[in-house]
């Protein structure tokens, strides 16, 4: 009698009240509302930059082994050609450069176009794109100040390169035995390219970094990726490429250039510049070029037209698009055009959110703000102080997983199911 009733029990079996119900097996469902149904990925915004002044390789490092499915490096161009991982085209805010006197002759001034009629000026700085990588080199990279970001590192990391941060993450792919995605983005390429000469200088020249690092770039390409250590060679898996530009220009010239299979991914990011890629036409424009749109997350909460009253914008030409897709729909839509989505950027919870603030900004909360967004079925995410969100993320899909097994009828759930399921096991033990 006792092994018939451990038996059952181990088999999926309820005991209540000193009788045995045997319960047919189902399917349990606990699937994230995900376009393919599984968790959403979690890319660290310029690495690990809450802990680690950003696009460093420690913030890379960290970023890696806290946790993050992809790690993101920004790229913009030197004077002779290089890939560089920095988020602006100016140097101030992020580097000590301002304290080295052999670069003050090349402060000026900067007016670039972002896009959408827009224009950014930027005074009395310095730009990457007029120093030379070795004079780059001289330069160390400053955490800003900002919640609880350690001020001890500001005078150890370089800027690196595109190579350097791709030695990073094959290296932690070798370390940990699991690949790390790579999801960088070209920054303002139309303006990089008008630096050189022939055409789309900077798309080429990431393409072609991929591919001397082992990454496969069109359909039939083997993969080849390696991490090299004390002169020996280890082969590793390589981790999903994904690349993005908020440039319409640069996402379809990839993907002709890519062709049709291709394992690298695209994504588009849209900001307020690029409003009308949040049109019912505009998701089907960007659905034609890409796998992936990424979406400031305020547009998927008081919506883009909460964020243009401010803007003298062409209703006329909005309406000709089908008009914007409310917020509450973006997710559904993009779902329906095989187009995954993703935010950003979910922030360290000691810093502000701002979620919600075009109207009234909500409180601080990391966790209701990724469930808010879990809910809606948002594929991917940008965010900072890694681990907050790894841990948010499980505790999701344990959520999902308890619900599933609730809706299965069984009372095996979770420690509380397994106390009352071994007491009764013991009371029928007494009785007989």
């Amino acid at each position: 009698m006792n092994v018939v009733i451990c038996l059952t029990i181990l088999c999926g079996t309820y005991v209540s009240a000193g009788i045995v119900t045997v319960q047919q097996p189902k399917q349990l469902t606990g699937l994230w509302n995900t376009l393919d149904k599984q968790q959403p990925i979690l890319a660290a915004h310029r690495g690990e930059k809450v802990l680690m002044p950003e696009h460093t390789v420690g913030s890379y490092e960290f970023a890696a082994i806290e946790g993050a499915d992809y790690v993101e490096p920004d790229l913009v161009l030197t004077q002779d050609g290089h890939l560089v991982c920095f988020h602006d085209l100016s140097l101030r805010s992020g580097t000590n450069v301002a304290d080295l006197p052999q670069f003050a002759d090349k402060i000026g001034n900067l007016t670039i176009q972002i896009g959408g009629g827009f224009n950014q000026t930027i005074n009395n700085d310095w730009f990457i794109h007029n120093f030379t990588l070795a004079e780059l080199k001289q330069l160390r990279v400053k955490q800003l100040v900002r919640g609880i970001r350690p001020q001890y590192f500001n005078t150890l990391f370089e800027i690196p390169t595109f190579s350097e941060y791709l030695n990073v993450i094959h290296k932690m792919s070798y370390l940990q035995n699991k690949s790390v995605g790579v999801i960088p983005e070209l920054k303002d390429p139309a303006f990089h390219n008008g630096l050189w000469p022939g055409s789309y200088y900077m798309e080429n020249l990431l393409l072609n970094t991929l591919r001397d690092y082992g990454h496969p770039i069109r359909q039939g390409d083997v993969p080849k990726c390696n991490y090299t250590n004390n002169g020996n060679v280890f082969d590793i898996t390589c981790g999903h490429v994904i690349i993005q530009s908020f440039e319409m220009d640069c996402i379809k010239y990839l993907h002709q250039s890519l062709g049709d299979g291709s394992p690298i991914d695209l994504l588009k990011l849209v900001s307020i510049q690029n409003y009308e890629e949040l049109t019912y036409d505009g998701l089907k424009e960007v659905a034609g070029v890409a796998q992936h749109i990424h979406i400031g997350k305020e547009y998927l909460y008081t919506g883009i037209e909460v964020a243009l009253q401010s803007y003298n914008y062409d209703q006329e030409r909005i309406a000709s698009l089908g008009g914007f897709v409310p917020p509450e729909d973006i997710v559904k839509e993009c779902h329906a055009l095989n187009l995954k989505v993703g935010i950003y950027t979910i922030v360290d919870s000691h810093e502000r959110s701002n979620r919600g603030c075009a109207i009234q900004c909500e409180p601080d909360d990391k966790e209701k703000e990724l469930f808010y967004y879990f809910e809606m079925g948002v594929d991917g995410f940008f965010v900072e102080n890694v681990p907050e969100a790894v841990i948010i993320r499980m505790k999701f899909d344990h959520q999902l997983q308890i619900e599933a097994l609730t809706s299965s009828g069984s009372r095996l759930i979770g420690f509380g199911g397994f106390v009352i399921v071994f007491m009764n096991f013991i009371r029928m033990l007494m009785l007989h």
